[in-house]
């Protein structure tokens, strides 16, 4: 599909700060936690919902954090429970 492949490579190439809100990116999503792994964000911030969602955050935020050819990038897990990003 043109179009998401056309997401996946704007995703690799974005900098910054990533916001990760709604998903968990389990193993169904390797191929988007890859992109997020190689891609240069400076900052990721991992909404967490539930046990299995912390399980999937930690281990994508060690992939990233730990990641010799990008160092000094920073992940923070956060409760989804209690954020309102919409204001409503």
């Amino acid at each position: 599909n043109y179009y998401l492949n056309s997401c996946y490579k704007s995703l690799k190439s974005q900098s910054g700060v990533l916001f990760i809100f709604g998903t968990a990116l389990k193993s169904n999503d390797e191929h988007i936690r890859k992109a997020i792994v190689e891609g240069k964000f400076e900052r990721v911030y991992i909404g967490v919902w539930s046990e299995e969602d912390a399980r999937a955050a930690e281990s994508l935020k060690v992939d990233i954090e730990s990641d010799e050819k990008r160092p000094g990038r920073i992940v923070t897990l956060f409760d989804s429970k209690t954020v309102n990003p919409w204001g409503i």
